[in-house]
Parts: structure tokens; sequence; C-alpha cells
């Protein structure tokens, strides 16, 4: 830019014209000039015969707020297109800047939130009825939250539509206890967002959030590191829905936090081909009434845990119909608590295709003890973990793209109360000499969902029993048969086998049932 001879040149004349090339079709300019000792930050605004001076003082951070605010209010009244405001240069102890409707506002160089702002640093205009198509781009922001004792985001957005938060440098806010902010960019109530390319950090609460009914956002391609309490990126709260997070990388080195990525109480969202580096926290957590979202294809480094579902208040509201697949965890400590994927409370949920190792300890994938429901599981890749898979008695857990064992007695077993063994798989005349009913299994994996079919009924007063075996030793799978019934099941309780492992079933009986025929069959989920 072509140095300006005096200060009386920008009160009557104005720069050169040739600041307009360089400012690459900026509609309003502010910079900063030096004169006589002393430096000036100034507005103008670009006119059908050069620029035109819309502010000048001396650069103080308190000027250099009212120099800024000027510049956006000079926009073109009622516009209804997007105009740009390119600010350049450094600026220390700023206030708060407001955005107003159809603006892009171009950062090249550092600002900085004044001490005791105590309120977010940027912001829309109207965050009770709303603005449209607001754009910050490019620059460093700093909330200076060490300086900071109120509720406040650095970037806030509220009620906007298209909101565009791109390529920034974003260190984040403060947050009270109690209260409701912190973050590093925070979308609230917005539709049509896109935050693409930022670097955020050390935000007190979460680096990027969207919430509050927000829908239809990406969250794309940005860098998260070392919230100081929370996590990486949030989605919450129940109306939030339809919302992007794909290719962000999120360390969590420093502190020992919640998440990398949070969906608390949101729905049909994708969480995808994102690179999480936990410290001690959760690479992907879903909370409360979270359901229908996608988490696929992340890559999840933690000493903490993989995937983690749960509720705070599970009798009413546990996370539902959630699907997990693709994704690659690895654990990188050995301690009991590390687990792939944990879903602590949660109904409807599929877990399928996940690749999870361990450092020689842990569980893959652990379904609760109590709030978890009809939770789907398919086959899943496991390496160097203590335990694969953990599933308590009496939570029903459907295998899916699993094998179905099948077998039969070749004639009537002997009733009135008789002992007798049956194969696996296939048919055979059962007997009482187990050995001959032994067959081994070729890959480890976990039995569970056991149906018994007879071809006449039980009998009142009288009790069926099919037991799995495995190495000579009852397993806990045995579908209880009384009465006059000729079905029955056990989906509550399972047993896992190691390659090698000899598998048989026992018949046994109580009372005078009757000769009958059996068919059994029992799903097989291998590791």
């Amino acid at each position: 830019m072509a140095v300006v001879a005096s200060l009386q040149d920008f009160r009557q004349t104005g720069p050169p014209a040739d600041i307009g090339t360089y400012e690459f079709g900026s509609d309003i300019l502010v910079s900063t000039h030096t004169f006589a000792g002393a430096t000036y930050v100034f507005a103008l605004r670009a006119g059908e015969r050069g620029w035109v001076l819309v502010d000048l003082l001396p650069l103080t951070g308190a000027n250099a707020t009212t120099v800024i605010l000027a510049a956006i209010n000079a926009l073109t009244a009622g516009r209804t297109w997007e105009e740009t405001v390119t600010v350049k240069g450094r600026y220390v102890g700023l206030g708060q800047i407001v955005l107003p409707s159809y603006i892009i506002l171009e950062i090249d160089g550092y600002w900085e939130a004044q001490d005791a702002l105590d309120t977010h640093f940027i912001t829309n205009s109207d965050p009770a009825g709303g603005n449209t198509d607001i754009t910050i781009r490019y620059g460093w922001v700093n909330a200076n939250k060490e300086n900071q004792t109120g509720d406040m985001s650095c970037i806030h957005m509220e009620k906007v539509t298209r909101p565009h938060v791109f390529f920034m440098k974003v260190r984040g806010g403060a947050r009270p206890v109690g209260a409701a902010h912190g973050e590093g960019i925070c979308f609230w109530e917005c539709t049509l967002g896109k935050i693409i390319g930022n670097y955020s950090y050390e935000a007190y609460y979460d680096n990027i959030k969207v919430r509050g009914s927000s829908t239809y956002c990406l969250i794309a391609n940005n860098t998260c590191k070392d919230s100081e309490t929370k996590g990486g990126i949030q989605v919450s709260s129940e109306t939030t829905c339809h919302n992007d997070v794909i290719g962000n990388i999120i360390y969590q080195y420093i502190h020992a936090l919640d998440n990398g990525i949070r969906v608390h109480s949101a729905h049909d969202n994708l969480i995808a081909d994102n690179k999480i580096y936990a410290y001690a926290s959760t690479g992907v957590q879903l909370l409360d009434y979270a359901y229908n979202n996608t988490v696929q294809g992340n890559h999840i480094f933690t000493n903490g845990g993989g995937i983690y579902v749960y509720s705070g208040t599970p009798a009413s509201f546990r996370p539902n119909h959630n699907y997990f697949v693709d994704n690659t965890i690895i654990l990188a400590t050995n301690v009991a608590t590390s687990r792939g994927v944990h879903i602590a409370d949660g109904d409807y949920n599929v877990i399928w295709k996940n690749t999870i190792r361990g450092a020689g300890g842990g569980t893959g994938v652990e379904i609760g003890a109590t709030y978890c429901s009809y939770n789907r599981l398919g086959p899943n890749y496991y390496y160097n973990l203590t335990t694969n898979v953990t599933i308590p008695a009496d939570i029903d857990v459907e295998f899916i793209d699993c094998q179905s064992f099948c077998g039969s007695s070749y004639g009537e077993v002997p009733g009135g109360g008789a002992q007798t063994f049956g194969v696996l798989v296939g048919k055979a005349s059962s007997n009482n000499n187990e050995p001959q009913m032994r067959q081994i299994i070729a890959k480890a994996g976990i039995f569970r969902n056991a149906y018994v079919q007879t071809n006449v009924n039980i009998g009142a007063g009288e009790t069926f029993h099919l037991i799995y075996r495995k190495n000579a030793a009852d397993q806990a799978i045995d579908v209880t048969m009384t009465g006059a019934v000729q079905t029955g099941n056990d989906r509550n309780h399972s047993f896992t086998c190691a390659a090698g492992d000899l598998i048989a079933v026992r018949i046994t009986e109580t009372g005078a049932v009757p000769a009958l025929h059996v068919q059994w069959a029992v799903q097989f989920l291998p590791f």
C-alpha cells in the first residue's frame, strides 16, 4: 500500500486509489497508519471516485473497537447482499464486535479481547430476532479468557441463518460455574451454518459447539486442541439435528476431559472420518436422548475410552437407534476400565465392523447391566484385549451378520427325567456319551440367543432344560420349558469360546416329560 503523506491527506482526499487493488475488492478497509511518531487506526469505504474516510482515531484498544464498529455501520443500509469489511493489523484490548446481516468480516492480523469484557467477543446484532448471512474468515482472535470473569464465547452466533466461520485461529472464552458458554466458536439456534478449516484451541469449555436447535450445519476440517475442562466439538440439545461433523482433528493431550466429540440429546447427526487423540477422555460420547446418530469411520486414539453411550436419567431418556460402524479405536493403555465401545445405557444401538485394539488389556465392546435393551452387535475386529465382548445376563442383545448353529435329535429323546447329550450343529442320535457329541469350534466368538422346538408339549408340572456345554462344563445358556409349550428360548445369557473348544448340548428333564424330538439353534458371533 502506498504511504500517505499526512493525516490531512486522509481527511481531505483519502489514501491513493491503488489501495483498492491491494485489498482484493473489500468494500471497507480498516488498518493503521503511523505519522510523526504516532499510530492511528482508520476506516475507509470504497466509493465511486476512490476511498472515503469513515473514521480515524489514535490507536488504542477502545479506539480500534470504535473504528471497527464504525466501519461495520458504514456498510450499505438495507442491503440484501454481502459486503466485505477487511481489518488489517494487530489490535489488543478490543471491546465486543457486533455483526449485522449480510457481512463478510475478513481479519488480516490478530485480535485480542479487552480485560473484563465478560461477554461474547464477536457476536451477531439480533440474537432475539435473528440475522442472516454472516461470514467471518481468516485471522487470529483471542478471547483473553484468563482475564475474564463473565460467561463468554470467542465467536458466538445466535439465531443466524447461514453463519460461516472459515480458516481462523480461535482461542476460546471463559465460563463461570453454572454458566452456559466458554467456547471458541458457538452456533446457537443457527441454520445452514459452516465451521470449516479453523484452529480452535484452549477454550474453557468446548472448542466448537453447535446447539440449541441448530440444524443443517457443517463442521469440517477443523483442528481442536486442549480444551481446558470439556472437549473438542459438542453437538447438543434435543432439537439440534442434521448436522455433519466430518474430517476434524481433535487433540486432548493436556487435560483429562470428558470427550473429543460429544453428542448430547441431539439426533440425526453424522460424526464421520474424524481423528481424535484423547489423553484420558472418551473419543466420542453420546448422552441422554441422543438418537438416530451415525458415528462412522472415525480414528480414535485414547487411554480412556473409545465410544461411550450414557444417560444421566436412564429410566426416561436413553440414547437409542445410534449406529457405530467402521471406526478404528486404539486403546493406548491396558487398564481394566479401557473400553472400545461402551453402551452403559441405551436401546436399539448398532455396533458393527469396528476395529478395536488394546495394549494388552481392556474390553472391546461392553453392554451395560441395567438400562440397556435390544442393542444389536455385529462382527467387530478385536486385537490384544483382555476381553473382547462383555454382555451381562438378562440384557437383550441381538447379533447381526452372524452364524446360526442348528442341531436336532435324530430319534426321540427319552422322557421321564432322562439326561442326554446332543451335537452343536447337525442331526445325531442323542445319547449319554458326551464325548461322542462334542464338536470342535474353529474360531473364537460368543454364543447367545438360543431357541428350542419340540414336537410335543412338555406337560403340566414338568420341566425341560437344554443347556450348552463347553469343554464338558455347563455354560450360562439354559433354555427352560415347562407346561403346555413346545418352544422356548434364552436371549439373556451368553458364553464365549476360543478356537479349539469343544461344544455340545445337554438335555435334562424333571418329572415325567414325554419322549420327544428336539431341534435347537443358537447365534454365534465370531471374534
